[in-house]
């Protein structure tokens, strides 16, 4: 007779406030998915990253068992896909990334592939690349933009099928102390691309707290200098093996005229928030803001005492 379990899988009403808002923010979690023992539908390894689809439904990619699975948008288990592997819809490197296109398709990148499934998790083919997937977002048009570094150029559009349609954007300027790293690839890259609900792709230049916020036509619309002790810019450090690059990851996320960046460090996430490309306020939680759906929820991976994801919902004054 199998053992049951009750699965943390809990429903948590709270309202925050936090250092630096002067009562502006106030953030309440309603949702929170995961457990350490029980259901292993509902126990992960690694949260990578995290997409929602416009039915609310939640996919969560577990790169430590290569697998993403999805969750209705009250969070119970759907099905998972992929696996470790070399067969049609498994992968063979730990995925990096995961988006949904409007037609509700499921994207998976490895660094040198992208595998495509529909809305059931059926496999439906895949295209691989020949340079290395830093990060990659799907745009308004169900093109593939990736993040990477090939004939001079830092991002790549494809289409379903695989094709290079073009190529845009010239690779960051290395700074003067690093100039002895300056044909290594990954300097010349941000460390994340987003492409927001507001058409934009942005990034976080890694040498400086900076915004930069492109359009639909690749054209620059504004840079955004942010102010924040807990911005780290790129650092390297060199072993006698090779060489070691280290990146503040982030998040960058858009809801109507807000723009929330995410910093994470060791323990505590800042969110800084921007109020039509303004700053307006500035609020420290414990997990990582991912992603955002079409309500302005923002979701994000929680790491204390295990992996799990928590909904929160903004409320702003």
């Amino acid at each position: 007779m199998k053992k049951k379990y009750f699965l943390l899988l809990t429903v948590v009403i709270m309202t925050f406030k936090f250092l630096y808002s002067d009562e502006k923010v106030k953030l309440s979690q309603d949702l929170l998915i995961g457990t350490d023992s029980g259901d292993e539908n509902y126990i992960f390894g690694r949260i990578e990253d995290i997409a929602i689809n416009s039915k609310g439904e939640i996919f969560v990619l577990d790169s430590a068992e290569s697998k993403v699975k999805k969750f209705s948008k009250e969070g119970k288990f759907i099905f998972s896909i992929g696996g470790k592997g070399e067969g049609p819809g498994e992968f063979r490197t730990s995925p990096i990334g995961i988006e949904i296109d409007k037609d509700g398709n499921l994207f998976v990148a490895e660094y040198r592939k992208i595998s495509i499934f529909n809305e059931k998790g059926i496999f439906t083919g895949s295209f691989s690349l020949d340079f290395g997937c830093n990060d990659f977002v799907i745009d308004e048009k169900g093109r593939v933009i990736i993040l990477g570094f090939k004939d001079d150029k830092i991002f790549h559009i494809f289409n379903k099928k695989g094709e290079n349609l073009f190529s845009f954007g010239k690779p960051l300027e290395v700074p003067t102390k690093y100039s002895k790293y300056k044909d290594f690839p990954n300097l010349k890259l941000p460390f994340k691309i987003y492409f927001t609900s507001n058409k934009r792709l942005v990034f976080i230049n890694p040498y400086k707290y900076e915004i930069v916020i492109l359009d639909k036509e690749n054209q620059l619309v504004k840079r955004i200098d942010g102010k924040s002790e807990f911005y780290k810019p790129v650092q390297v450090q060199e072993f006698k093996r090779g060489v070691i690059f280290m990146c503040m990851n982030y998040s960058i996320l858009e809801y109507r005229d807000f723009l929330y960046v995410s910093l994470l460090g060791e323990n505590e996430c800042q969110l800084d928030i921007f109020k039509n490309d303004s700053y307006l306020d500035t609020i420290k939680i414990k997990s990582f803001p991912k992603t955002i759906d079409k309500e302005g929820k923002l979701y994000a991976i929680d790491e204390a005492a295990f992996p799990k994801i928590a909904r929160f919902t903004l409320v702003i004054q």
